[in-house]
């Protein structure tokens, strides 16, 4: 993952592109149903990964979105029909429980794609799905739960801290998307009158763990770190400014919390060691830093993933509903317009994927897994 180049050696994880499909690729009318170009399918990417967003298959949605890139629906996705496969999927491919196919569908908005595929969303979530992330229609898996009438599936987002009563980049709640739903529209509304306060424990997302991506220094875990601590990169760099780290720090964070990276890849090589307060010169191949971070600008009301330089590396724009629970699990571009992380700068750079867990048991597993 730290230096993957797209090519038949990963095929096995995002599918090989052109390969004919057997499946309808685009609106069955017939079965009311949308094929791979239009959700789930495989998308192109270019030599390093990068996924390519364009005009979207069939004009079927007309905001931008990932490319279909022919060949049926991605191996993630297709995993989560296989009962008993999606945890050996994510298993051996742990990234995968945030990439994206057509129509910005990660793999829990897939598990709301069908009886079969909603059995795996607690797979999913457990190996850092995003549970409010968004599709290119501004959807959470819980709007693809409700319109497809999935109470199993939904109870199981709801379970992991999903919210009912968010817009997403869309026009209703998931409540209002199950309107005509009767399993799904009961398993919600007893879910918000029985849990009047959210998910018991998972109102927020407690960790992060970055994978992939151009940048070394910015892969890890990240936990949780409270207002009254200052990101040392951010007190460095304010220093060499000439600026007093504690108002600025105050101004930009406005006393909330963010997540400092406590586990790093120091060689490269996606093995993650505990980071120290300085990191020592040459790790991850930068002449010097400290513990990278992610906090909300509260200036321009951005998340942002900030370098061992104390320096930004990419922003995200968070629906106001969801800014609060914790950084986005999806890039911009793959989803709703506006929405996501993107890279600073005019450089073309591959961002890590960012596995989200609102629960420190399933986050530690996942982490476990990376230690040197």
């Amino acid at each position: 993952m730290a230096s993957e180049i797209y090519n038949s050696t990963n095929f096995a994880k995002y599918g090989e592109p052109g390969v004919a499909s057997e499946a309808p690729e685009g609106f069955d009318a017939r079965a009311d149903s949308v094929g791979p170009g239009i959700y789930g399918g495989i998308v192109k990417r270019d030599s390093s990964g990068i996924v390519q967003v364009g005009a979207q298959f069939g004009d079927h949605n007309p905001r931008p979105g990932p490319i279909y890139a022919g060949g049926g629906y991605a191996p993630f996705l297709l995993a989560l029909r296989r009962q008993g496969e999606a945890s050996a999927f994510f298993e051996r491919y742990p990234d995968a429980a945030a990439e994206v196919g057509t129509g910005g569908a990660q793999p829990l908005h897939f598990c709301g794609m069908g009886r079969e595929n909603q059995m795996a969303t607690s797979a999913v979530i457990q190996a850092g799905g995003d549970v409010n992330a968004l599709d290119t229609y501004g959807y959470t898996p819980l709007h693809r739960m409700a319109s497809n009438d999935l109470e199993v599936g939904a109870e199981a987002l709801l379970r992991a801290g999903a919210n009912p009563d968010c817009l997403g980049a869309s026009d209703e709640t998931p409540e209002e998307t199950a309107f005509m739903k009767r399993k799904a529209l009961e398993s919600i509304r007893r879910w918000k009158r029985e849990n009047p306060s959210g998910a018991p424990g998972r109102s927020k997302v407690v960790g992060v763990i970055t994978l992939g991506g151009s940048r070394a220094d910015v892969r890890g875990a990240y936990v949780r770190a409270g207002p009254e601590q200052i990101p040392a990169g951010f007190a460095a760099v304010c220093k060499e400014q000439g600026w007093n780290a504690e108002k600025t720090w105050s101004k930009l964070n406005g006393g909330q919390e963010w997540f400092k990276q406590v586990h790093g890849d120091l060689k490269g090589v996606d093995k993650f060691e505990a980071i120290p307060e300085k990191v020592p010169p040459g790790a991850g191949g930068h002449r010097h830093g400290h513990p990278s971070y992610m906090y909300i600008n509260q200036q321009d009301k951005l998340w942002w993933l900030d370098g061992r330089d104390g320096m930004g590396h990419a922003t995200a724009y968070v629906p106001e509903d969801l800014r609060m629970d914790g950084p986005p699990g999806y890039h911009m571009g793959s989803v709703a317009v506006r929405h996501g992380w993107s890279p600073l700068g005019d450089d073309i750079v591959r961002l890590p994927v960012f596995l989200l867990f609102r629960d420190r048991a399933e986050f530690d597993a996942v982490l476990q897994k990376f230690k040197a």
